[in-house]
């Protein structure tokens, strides 16, 4: 997920700040079983590993062999890997999948609680490898209690400038060849999603060899993908939602001559001068409304959920306001949920230190320069009909926030040298643009393949359901793996599910039933 982690899912930016320390988990140099409370999952076996890396590499030799030099306690870092494998006693690995989680601040290790959704099908035969990010997971993870962000700043500053994507590219690329080294030099493909589709990128730069095929799913590309457009990317993907409801009967027909567009239109006009269409529901504001109204963005069988709310809030009958409060209810206050099985561990500390240093580019102030200009932050946010971010509380924590230096490889797309690429995207995406894909497919000159899924949001390898449940997205590119980058089976296409406007499906149905209530139909009562 961008911006979370969706990991998270992806989530968004990460602005609780937190005081504490390293926090090394897992100490061992060898593969073991890992400390969680499953071994294994969809019949792999879970271990894990721990390397001792460079906190920094710009002063640091790595030898032919692999030896890194100096290696002093003091300029090293705890990095970890967990790995899925059928056979734990196996002399000599199978070809590998790696997959580089989003955020920046997810883990490696968070992606064992999607598997079943679409990230276990790209490593569908394949060995896994899931590398936390130096600064979440396992890897040295800047773990800290609510408090004040500027005493998190001062407890980590002399090594937040040594937590950057290019640190962790390197980290990845001395892993990698270590691990393909021990294990007899399989073929190697590396997937990256969301922001870890911008590590990738990085990766391409400072790696000491060539991957055999890559993979990046919604795509944060090097050039374009900046936390300012985040909110801008929201409401086009509830604008673009709501487009497909007025073409599509099962949607429209049900605003009585109207759109779902030019309903909503009249809400926001209306709440704009004060007024309110359906007082007494807890929908007193704009800034409500769009939080109310951007939750169904994030999942596809979620989607549905935003034109019959938006119905809701306009028809406002008895049973209408009651469950519009429960929706309001849920999204503000959900109910507890049980923990995952496996831990997330986000690193949200070192996913401002990036976003902020890296990915956070208002051009008024590095372009323009001068003073932001707060009167049209105002008016953009009055503008989005979608979104849970607020520019000018962010761009307060980003001008206090110490920076590190961009370097060489910023705003630069990697060569490929013909490494194979498979794009995927959601024209749905609501955290990374379609346009951000097609970008990235075009400026490479290797073999590649990109397909774009009209329905889905962020990222495809999840959001891509077939009739049968099965994620399109990572059906395709672990047929891309498997073929070294020569061919698709595109076969799944054809068995993509439609949004369900009857509310139909099961998963709507539960959906609606959590959101406005038990009993509750997706449309409501007339």
């Amino acid at each position: 997920i961008l911006f979370e982690s969706s990991f998270f899912m992806a989530s968004q930016l990460w602005l609780f700040f937190f005081v504490g320390s390293f926090v090394p988990i897992c100490q061992s140099s060898s593969w073991v079983t890992c400390p969680f409370a499953k071994s294994t999952i969809d019949g792999y076996h879970i271990q894990c590993r721990n390397f001792t890396l460079p906190l920094f590499y710009n002063s640091v030799t790595v030898t032919p062999n692999g030896v890194i030099r100096p290696l002093a306690t003091n300029n090293t870092i705890n990095w970890h890997v967990t790995r899925l494998v059928k056979d734990p006693n196996a002399t000599s690995g199978k070809p590998q999948a790696w997959l580089l989680n989003g955020g920046p601040g997810g883990s490696g290790v968070a992606l064992l609680n999607q598997w079943m959704q679409g990230y276990g099908q790209i490593a569908k035969g394949f060995d896994a490898y899931l590398p936390d990010h130096r600064g979440t997971g396992y890897s040295d993870r800047l773990v800290c209690p609510p408090g004040p962000h500027s005493v998190c700043i001062k407890k980590f500053k002399t090594v937040l400038p040594y937590f950057t994507t290019t640190n962790a590219a390197h980290d990845v690329d001395y892993g990698m060849r270590q691990i393909l080294k021990e294990e007899g030099q399989p073929s190697n493909f590396v997937y990256g999603v969301s922001y870890g589709s911008y590590w990738l990128n990085r990766f391409l730069f400072v790696a000491k060899f060539k991957p055999t095929a890559i993979s990046m799913d919604g795509v944060c590309d090097a050039q374009h993908c900046r936390f300012q457009l985040y909110s801008t990317g929201q409401d086009n993907a509830g604008r673009h939602l709501m487009a497909k409801c007025d073409a599509t009967p099962d949607c429209v027909q049900h605003f009585g001559g109207y759109t779902s567009t030019s309903t909503l239109e009249r809400i926001v006009a209306l709440m704009r001068t004060g007024s309110n269409p359906c007082p007494g529901t807890g929908i007193n504001d704009l800034p409500m409304l769009r939080s109310l109204l951007v939750n169904p963005l994030f999942g596809f069988f979620d989607q549905p959920v935003l034109p019959a709310a938006i119905l809701r809030l306009i028809r406002c009958n008895a049973q209408d306001k009651e469950e519009i409060k429960h929706a309001l209810q849920f999204t503000t206050n959900p109910p507890p949920s049980p923990p995952p099985p496996f831990p997330s561990l986000s690193g949200n500390f070192v996913g401002d230190n990036i976003l902020f240093s890296e990915m956070f580019a208002p051009n008024w102030k590095e372009l323009k320069g001068g003073p932001i200009p707060m009167a049209e932050l105002k008016a953009l946010n009055d503008s989005l009909w979608f979104s849970n971010t607020n520019e000018i509380e962010i761009l307060e924590i980003w001008e206090h926030f110490p920076k590190y230096p961009k370097d060489k490889y910023w705003n630069k797309i990697a060569p490929r040298n013909g490494i194979p690429l498979i794009v995927t995207n959601g024209a749905a995406d609501e955290a990374t643009m379609m346009a951000w894909a097609v970008q990235e497919a075009q400026v490479t000159n290797s073999t590649r393949d990109m397909h774009l899924f009209p329905n889905s949001p962020h990222p495809a390898a999840l959001n891509t359901p077939t009739v049968g449940r099965s994620s399109c997205a990572s059906q395709m590119i672990n047929s891309f793996f498997h073929s070294h980058g020569e061919a698709t089976n595109t076969g799944c296409k054809k068995n993509l599910l439609d949004l369900d406007w009857a509310g139909a499906l099961p998963e709507t149905k539960n959906l609606v039933s959590l959101l406005f209530g038990k009993g509750a139909t997706l449309w409501g009562s007339p």
